[in-house]
């Protein structure tokens, strides 16, 4: 191999990885902003950030917006009770509680003008019995979004794309908060709201 032929190679094999270094350090706040801006990034089978960010930013604001009360001895075992579970199962496990509390609260009001109308809440799935509690003053137009949003994050741990696998802290935020709903809705039954 004589000189010419080694530097084009040399050139050929350096060239891609080269334009992509220049891009990268030319453009670096361009693309740090358009990362941030993404709604969904997946690596792999273990890496899904719009899962995380999600259940993170509904933790924060759920905290920010719900009612705070001490909890009991018997929320707390129950929380830690729920993160001895794997993070699916713990994820899943809340949303029930969540679902239970809010049968609660529509079976205990009463909700609905006959009981054609109470019936068919009871039965109808939890978007409707949330939609309804907003109607009713039950929740604020925020504690509607972030209970929708509790529910769209448990929908996607069960029907999402195989592989999506929550971490501990995702179902630490994702408990947090579905506890906090739960106890909310508990209170309102407990002082006739």
């Amino acid at each position: 191999m004589d000189w010419l032929t080694f530097i084009s190679k040399l050139v050929e094999n350096c060239a891609w990885p080269g334009l992509i270094a220049f891009i990268v350090f030319r453009y670096k706040s361009s693309l740090l902003t358009l990362v941030n801006s993404l709604s969904s990034l997946k690596v792999g089978d273990f890496v899904d950030a719009s899962f995380s960010r999600e259940a993170a930013k509904v933790a924060t604001d759920s905290e920010a917006e719900l009612p705070n009360t001490v909890a009991t001895d018997e929320q707390k075992t129950l929380e830690d009770k729920l993160l001895e579970l794997p993070p699916r199962l713990a994820i899943l496990d809340s949303w029930k509680i969540v679902e239970e509390a809010i049968n609660d609260i529509v079976a205990s009001n009463k909700l609905g003008s006959n009981i054609t109308t109470s019936s068919f809440l009871l039965k109808g799935p939890p978007n409707r019995k949330i939609s309804y509690l907003r109607q009713e003053n039950y929740l604020t137009p925020t504690q509607t979004e972030l209970l929708d949003k509790l529910r769209k994050l448990r929908n996607e741990v069960v029907h999402g794309p195989y592989g999506l696998e929550p971490s501990q802290l995702d179902a630490v935020n994702y408990v947090k908060s579905a506890l906090a709903f739960a106890n909310m809705f508990k209170l309102e039954i407990d002082n006739g709201v």
